[in-house]
C-alpha cells in the first residue's frame, strides 16, 4: 500500500511538472522518474496476482493429497473386507 501512495505522489508530481513544461530538455529524470512511477504501481500489483496463483496451487496440491489419501484408505478397507472370512448362519 505504500508504494501505491508513493505511485501516486510521483504520478501527481509528474503531471504537474509536466504541464508546466518542466521535462522538455531533462530526458534522463524523465525516464527515471517515469520508471519509478511505474514501479511503484506494477511491484505490488504483481505481488497480489502472485500470492493468488500461490495460494491456488497450494490448494490444489493439498485437495490431490486427499484424494490420494481417500483412495488409500479405501483401497485398505476394501482388501480388508475381501480378506474377512465369511460366516454362514443358520437359517
Amino acid at each position: 500500500m505504500a508504494l501505491w501512495m508513493v505511485g501516486v505522489v510521483l504520478l501527481g508530481l509528474g503531471w504537474w511538472r509536466d504541464h508546466a513544461g518542466f521535462w522538455a530538455d531533462k530526458a534522463l529524470v524523465t525516464s527515471v522518474l517515469s520508471s519509478v512511477t511505474t514501479a511503484s504501481f506494477g511491484v505490488p500489483l504483481a505481488l497480489v496476482i502472485l500470492n493468488r496463483v500461490a495460494m491456488v496451487q497450494a490448494e490444489a496440491v493439498e485437495a490431490r493429497a486427499w484424494r490420494h489419501l481417500a483412495m488409500r484408505v479405501a483401497g485398505q478397507f476394501a482388501a480388508s473386507v475381501s480378506r474377512q472370512p465369511r460366516v454362514c448362519g443358520s437359517s
